[in-house]
């Protein structure tokens, strides 16, 4: 049986007076101004963030193929006044031993 009929049997057979009534309909009158206050109170909030079509993990893995195929260039590296000398020299010195 449903809460509504058993209270309308109690009050039609005597077994609960108007005023325990009057009791209950104003407690829940009181419950329902409170949920409704927190429902006001929650539509305020900022709602969750939009969510995206297609999932983060097919998105990372895409950008990690992508950063797989570009590799920075190496840069080559300066020539030194050393190391100019150096080559010339031994450059110099292979000649030599090749007239020899």
């Amino acid at each position: 049986m449903d809460v509504a009929e058993q209270l309308k049997n109690d009050v039609r057979e005597g077994r609960l007076d108007s005023d325990r009534l009057v009791e209950l309909l104003v407690d829940s009158e009181r419950q329902l101004q409170v949920a409704h206050q927190r429902i006001a109170e929650l539509e305020q909030l900022p709602g969750p963030t939009p969510k995206v079509d297609e999932p983060f993990s097919l998105r990372s893995e895409e950008k990690r193929q992508q950063a797989r195929g570009k590799k920075k260039p190496k840069d080559k590296p300066q020539v030194t006044w050393e190391r100019r000398t150096r080559e010339l020299l031994n450059r110099c010195l292979t000649e030599k031993r090749e007239a020899c």
